[in-house]
């Protein structure tokens, strides 16, 4: 038998050892990854409900900060648009 650089006989045989090795390495490489997932899945279901509620608590402390900005340039709008308006118009027409 011819021997390669690392001292092993070459044969056919070490072939499938050879793939065997790498199958082996791909499921425990795979196995890793899905357990990490898992765990991170696990996690992210655990603290979703808490997450979600103070996210929700942080909305409606927004909310409730602009929504009275919102309504109160509103009506200074509705006010203040016919004047706009006539300002615009009359300086168009000159």
């Amino acid at each position: 038998m011819a021997k390669l650089g690392n001292n092993q006989p070459k044969s056919s045989g070490n072939l499938g050892s050879n793939l065997d090795v790498f199958a082996a390495r791909c499921t425990a490489i795979r196995d890793f990854i899905m357990q990490k997932f898992e765990e991170v899945r696990s996690w992210w279901m655990e603290i979703w409900p808490k997450l979600k509620e103070a996210f929700m608590n942080i909305w409606n402390a927004i909310s409730a900060f602009i929504t009275p900005i919102i309504n109160a340039i509103v009506t200074l709008f509705k006010w203040a648009w016919p004047l706009i308006e006539s300002i615009i118009v009359s300086v168009w027409r000159t």
